[in-house]
């Protein structure tokens, strides 16, 4: 008899079947973080865009330093 283990699933998704991932984050943690990356430059780019704001704001706004605002915009 094997034991039920509930899909819980993780930060990406509530549950595995649910997930948008190619790939699970943890069998290929590093095209994850890959693909964290990118949303990141994604949506600090567009909020520079739209907004305006300094590099100080944005990394405040997105809990990252001034200076990886600056890598980003500069990517």
């Amino acid at each position: 008899m094997t034991d039920f283990v509930p899909d819980t699933g993780c930060d990406v998704a509530p549950r595995c079947l649910e997930c948008p991932l190619p790939a699970c984050k943890y069998d290929d943690p590093a095209a994850y973080r890959q693909a964290t990356q990118r949303n990141l430059d994604r949506l600090v780019r567009q909020a520079r865009h739209d907004t305006g704001l300094g590099a100080a704001r944005l990394g405040r706004q997105f809990g990252v330093s001034e200076r990886t605002v600056y890598r980003i915009l500069q990517r």
